[in-house]
C-alpha cells in the first residue's frame, strides 16, 4: 500500500510540473546557486589558464562593465572581449603556468551574486625567459541571464602586492 502511495505522489508531482507554464522554473536553493557559482568560477579560471579569450568573453553579460586600473571603463561584452584580444597580442608564444583565484565571501540574493577574490597568475614567456608573476584583487557582480546562466555584470580588478608565504588575508 505504501508503495502505491509513493507512485501516486510521484505521478502527481510529474503532472504538476508538466502543467507549469513554459519558462517557469522551480525555486532554487541557495546551496544550488552556490554550487553553480563555484562551477562558474572553476570554468572562468580554466578559460584564463588556457588563455582562451573567446571562452573568457562568454562569461560576460552583453552589457557587462569592467573597471581596471588606469583604463577607462570597458562597457559591453564586445569592448571587454576586444580589450582581452589586444592585451594578449604581444604575448604570442607565452603560456599561462598558473591561474588561481581564491574566491571569498560569495553572497547570493535571488538571481544576483557578488564575490571577491585574491588572484595569482604566472606567465611563462617563450625561449626560457624568466616567468612573469602577477597578483591582484578581483570583485565580481554576477547575474543570471534569461537562459539561467550566471554572467558577469560588473568586475573591478586591481594589482596586489606579492603575498607573504604565511599571509592568509
Amino acid at each position: 500500500m505504501r508503495g502505491n502511495r509513493n507512485v501516486s505522489a510521484l505521478i502527481l508531482l510529474l503532472i504538476i510540473v508538466g502543467l507549469l507554464p513554459a519558462g517557469c522554473r522551480l525555486p532554487e536553493t541557495t546551496a544550488s546557486k552556490l554550487r553553480q557559482i563555484q562551477e562558474f568560477n572553476s570554468q572562468y579560471i580554466a578559460a584564463h589558464l588556457k588563455m582562451d579569450n573567446a571562452t573568457v568573453g562568454s562569461f560576460w553579460a552583453d552589457d557587462g562593465v569592467s573597471l581596471l586600473p588606469q583604463t577607462p571603463p570597458l562597457v559591453g561584452k564586445v569592448a571587454i572581449s576586444n580589450f582581452f584580444d589586444e592585451a594578449v597580442k604581444p604575448l604570442a608564444g607565452y603560456r599561462m603556468e598558473t591561474m588561481e583565484i581564491d574566491f571569498r565571501q560569495i553572497q547570493i540574493m535571488d538571481d544576483w551574486a557578488y564575490e571577491w577574490g585574491l588572484e595569482h597568475q604566472v606567465l611563462q614567456p617563450p625561449d626560457g625567459k624568466p616567468q612573469i608573476e602577477g597578483r591582484g584583487n578581483i570583485l565580481l557582480i554576477l547575474h543570471k541571464d534569461r537562459l539561467d546562466h550566471w554572467k558577469i555584470k560588473q568586475e573591478m580588478w586591481n594589482a596586489a602586492a606579492k603575498a607573504a608565504a604565511n599571509d592568509k588575508q
